[in-house]
C-alpha cells in the first residue's frame, strides 16, 4: 500500500509478500496506534516442522524488521523454553540489537513458584549466552489470555510487569527520535573505523611486486590489523566489524583501489559527532502525550495483503 515503509520487503520475493498482511486501525481507535506499528511474526518452527522449509528466508526478514524497529519482544511459554535451530538463527540476527530486545514469559501461571524462578533464571542465562551480551535482557512475566490466573499469588507480579511493559510501549514515540540519533552516531563511528581500515590496508601494499601475497597476509592476520588501526587512530574496539565477515569481504577487492584518507573527512565526522549531533539532540521535543482512549468496537481495522512488490 502506498505511504507505508514496506517497499524494501519486495527483495524477499512474492512467496513472502503473499503471506505478509497488515491492518490499519482508524485514527480514533487509540492515540498510540497513530505513532506505533506492531509487527507480529509467525511462530517459530521446531521439532519435525523444521524439516519443512519456508518459502522465504525467515531469519533475514526478521533482521530487516529488527534493523528498523525500536523494540523487539520475544515471546516464550514458561513451560516450553526449547530454542530450535530456526529460533537460534533469528536470535543471531538480533545480536546487533540487544539493546532493543525484551523477553515476555507468557503462561507463567501454569508453573509453580519454584519452577517459575528456575525458568526465569534459565531464560536470562540462555539469552545472555546466545545474544553474546553481558547485560541482562529485561524479562516481563505474565499470562496473556482471557482465562483466570492459575496461581493467584502471581497476580500482583503479573500486573506490575504488565504496567511496565505497556508503559515502555507508550513511551516509544518519545524515545524514537533519540534512538534514531543514537543510531546515526553508531553508524558514523563505524564509518570512521571503515575509512581507517581501508586507508591502513592500502598503505601496506607494495608498489610493484608481491601485491597478492601481501594482501593475503593482511587478511589472514586481520585481528592484528584491527588492533594496530585501533591504536593508531584512537578508535573504540566495539566499533570494529566482525573479523571473519570483514575478512571474507576483503578477499573480493584489490587493496590498491581503496581511496587514500582525506583528513577533512575524519574532521567532518568528528564534528558531526561532537558538535552537530549534540545540537540536534537538544532540539528534539519529547512531548508526545499518550493518554489511553477506549477503542470503540465499531472501529474495526482495515485489512489488506501485499501480493507484489510496490
Amino acid at each position: 500500500m502506498p505511504g507505508l515503509p514496506y517497499s524494501g520487503l519486495g527483495s524477499f520475493g512474492a512467496a513472502f509478500l503473499d503471506r505478509f498482511e497488515a491492518a490499519i486501525c482508524p485514527p480514533t481507535s487509540h492515540p498510540l496506534l497513530s505513532a506505533v506499528t506492531f509487527i507480529d511474526t509467525p511462530g517459530i518452527l521446531s521439532g519435525e516442522k523444521q524439516r519443512i522449509a519456508r518459502s522465504y528466508d525467515f531469519a533475514e526478514v526478521c533482521r530487516w524488521f529488527a534493523n528498523r524497529a525500536d523494540l523487539v519482544l520475544l515471546l516464550f511459554d514458561a513451560h516450553k523454553l526449547d530454542i530450535s535451530d530456526e529460533f537460534r538463527e533469528v536470535l543471531d540476527a538480533l545480536r546487533p540489537h540487544t539493546d532493543k530486545v525484551r523477553c515476555v514469559l507468557n503462561k507463567a501461571d501454569q508453573v509453580s513458584a519454584e519452577e517459575l524462578v528456575r525458568v526465569y533464571g534459565s531464560l536470562m542465562w540462555s539469552m545472555g549466552k546466545i545474544l553474546g551480551s553481558p547485560e541482562v535482557v529485561r524479562v516481563y512475566t505474565g499470562s496473556y489470555w482471557g482465562g483466570a490466573c492459575g496461581h493467584k499469588q502471581f497476580l500482583k507480579m503479573f500486573e506490575a510487569d504488565e504496567q511496565l511493559l505497556v508503559g515502555e510501549l507508550k513511551d516509544l514515540p518519545n524515545t524514537a527520535s533519540s534512538r534514531r540519533v543514537n543510531e546515526l552516531v553508531r553508524r558514523v563511528r563505524k564509518v570512521k573505523v571503515h575509512v581507517a581500515l581501508l586507508t591502513y590496508l592500502r598503505a601496506q601494499m607494495p608498489r610493484f611486486i608481491g601485491k597478492q601475497s601481501a594482501q593475503d597476509n593482511l587478511i589472514d592476520n586481520i585481528g592484528e590489523v584491527f588492533e594496530k588501526v585501533r591504536i593508531m587512530y584512537n578508535l573504540s574496539e566495539g566499533d570494529f566489524p566482525e573479523e571473519i565477515l570483514f575478512a571474507s569481504k576483503l578477499r573480493q577487492h584489490d587493496f590498491k583501489t581503496f581511496p587514500a584518507l582525506d583528513r577533512q573527512i575524519f574532521q567532518n565526522l568528528d564534528d558531526l559527532i561532537q558538535i552537530h549531533i549534540p545540537n540536534l539532540l537538544t532540539s528534539i521535543d519529547n512531548t508526545i502525550e499518550n493518554q489511553p482512549i477506549a477503542c470503540p468496537e465499531k472501529n474495526e481495522p482495515r485489512r489488506f495483503k501485499f501480493l507484489r512488490p510496490f
